[in-house]
């Protein structure tokens, strides 16, 4: 006979403090990117309160909404912090790349959103190889190796403009495609790899909850840089060398996440890639 599982009880408080964290961090982004500074500078101080609260209740409630005691896993650790970090920023140049198109070169948005899709298409063109590259050199030097290129292509938007013709510009973010689908493959595949059976349930939802927020904050930090680069040079209406400005903004992310491959093992998740 099986023992009945006992129900999980709902952890209301770390669901508030969490929530409030999430909802108040992205809104203090998105009015500080308006210059709203009366609201977004009280909200970013209760986002960062709430996140320590919820932090720390985590580790006092018996069954935590967002269990951060899996983060005591360096690799899953590793994965979620600078996973966060590269998908905050990757997920920022769909943002940006059109409005360079459109406001910075006059394309159309048809013309725009055909350019767009050579990331796409970088994206898919990298799955066929993604399993063999991890398995050959190994999750740490592919990461620190391709986010390195990743840096360099997200530099290299700093250099677009209509003189540079098509196929310049589409092998730029082709390149760029193919980095940003390798890197996410690598993250997804290492945050998972130390976590035992026990955790994994834990583990997902931290990942799922960073992975979301990421995303979301990827946008409302572009349009941070870009507001500030707007500022910086007096600019009424976006210019391209605003959109430049927030395209080092956002390299800059990618520039963090390498901290945290730089502190991976060389044989992190070795287990995985042997199976």
């Amino acid at each position: 006979q099986f023992k009945a599982e006992q129900p999980r009880v709902f952890d209301v408080r770390g669901f508030l403090l969490t929530a409030t964290a999430c909802t108040a961090l992205i809104i203090s982004l998105e009015a500080l990117g308006q210059m709203h500074l009366y609201l977004g500078i009280p909200l970013l101080l209760i986002g960062v309160l709430c996140s320590v609260l919820a932090y720390r209740h985590s580790f006092s409630h018996p069954q935590p909404l967002l269990p951060f005691s899996a983060m005591t896993i360096n690799t899953f650790r590793n994965a979620v912090v600078g996973g966060s970090l590269f998908r905050a920023s990757i997920n920022a140049v769909p943002f940006l790349l059109p409005l360079l198109f459109q406001l910075g070169f006059g394309w159309s948005a048809a013309q725009a959103g055909a350019m767009v899709l050579w990331v796409f298409a970088g994206n898919l063109a990298m799955k066929p190889a993604t399993t063999w590259l991890m398995k050959r050199f190994g999750f740490r030097r592919v990461l620190m190796v391709n986010g390195v290129i990743s840096l360099a292509a997200m530099l290299c938007c700093l250099l677009l403009s209509p003189a540079l013709g098509y196929f310049a510009i589409a092998a730029i973010l082709f390149i760029g495609g193919l980095s940003r689908s390798l890197q996410f493959s690598c993250y997804n595949s290492l945050g998972f790899a130390d976590v035992p059976q026990a955790k994994m349930s834990d583990a997902s939802v931290v990942f799922s909850i960073f992975f979301q927020f990421s995303m979301s904050a990827g946008i409302a930090l572009a349009a941070l840089f870009l507001r500030g680069a707007m500022l910086w040079h007096e600019h009424a209406t976006i210019e391209q060398n605003d959109i430049h400005i927030a395209f080092a903004g956002v390299a800059l992310l990618v520039l963090m996440s390498l901290f945290d491959v730089w502190r991976l093992e060389k044989n992190a998740g070795a287990q995985v890639l042997s199976r």
